[in-house]
Formats: C-alpha cells, structure tokens, sequence
C-alpha cells in the first residue's frame, strides 16, 4: 500500500469520492479523503508529481489505510493464504510535503512536534501498530527505518518484517 508517499492514485479516487459525496453526504465525501483541500505545499516527487502525498494529519488518512488493508487481509483469508507482512512504501515523501498544510501545522502544534519528519514518524507509528493488532507484520522501504530515535526503533522494529533498500 503506497503511503504516504506514491499514493497520487489513491489520493486522486478519494478526492473524485469527495467530490461525488460532497453536495449529499459531507461525512462520506470526507471519510476516506487523503489531502487536506487547502493544503498549499510545494514539492516536486521523484516521478515529477506535485500531488502524490497522503495529508498524515487528517483521520480520514487512517480510517483509509484499515480500509485497505482489512480488504487485502480479507482476500488473502478468502483464498486460503497467509499473509505475514503488508509493505506500506514509505519511501520518497519529497521534502516540502505537509509545509503549506494548516492541518499539518495544527496538528504538530497540538502534538508538540518540531518538523514534518515527526509526522512521518507519526505515520509509521500509527500504520504498524495498526497492522501488528490485525497480525500483520509491516515492510518498506528503506526510509521506514532511516534517522529515527533509539526509542522510535525500539517501539517499531518488533512490528517490522523487513525493510527493502535499493
């Protein structure tokens, strides 16, 4: 599951579902929305995206992410398969991402962080923690495991499967 970063899809089908619900159903419109609608930031992907990010700050991020991964446990269950890890990415969240967010900054304000690397860690915190309750181990790439605290290590290297590097 593609996330944070590299989720230009996922984030472009949740804002068309937003825009379908809106008018109608503003608690579905926002349910699974993966950006924050007046977020400003400026950053430029690996693949030259300018929109590939999922907003860590919104609720709406999480509810998504045990959505899908509810649903590949579900289809691995149904076939008669185990599944052992789910790689969320984490890789290339290109630097300027959440900046021009208010949601972002908000919630780093309510949170006492000081930089948008600790909403990353939020973020991984948050989806393996998630995971390991359904039984599931996470992967990722290799920025999953890159400049975090020993304590930040020691708290989500048991819910780790493995990490891939290039």
């Amino acid at each position: 599951i593609e996330s944070p970063g590299h989720a230009r899809a996922a984030i472009v089908a949740m804002n068309a579902r937003y825009r379908k619900y809106i008018d109608t159903d503003p608690e579905k419109a926002k349910e699974y929305l993966l950006s924050d609608l007046q977020d400003t930031s400026r950053y430029i992907s690996a693949q030259a995206y300018t929109d590939n990010v999922m907003n860590v700050a919104l609720p709406s991020v999480y509810r998504f992410m045990d959505k899908v991964s509810d649903e590949i446990i579900k289809m691995y269950k149904d076939a008669g398969v185990p599944l052992a890890t789910i790689h969320i990415g984490g890789d290339e969240v290109p630097k300027g991402s959440w900046t021009g967010s208010p949601l972002c900054h908000k919630f780093m304000e309510e949170k006492g962080m000081k930089d948008t690397h600790e909403l990353s860690e939020y973020f991984l915190e948050n989806i393996t923690e998630m995971l390991s309750k359904k039984g599931v181990k996470t992967s990722g790439w290799q920025e999953v495991a890159l400049h975090h605290s020993p304590e930040m290590n020691a708290r989500i290297a048991p819910r780790f499967a493995g990490v891939y590097c290039w």
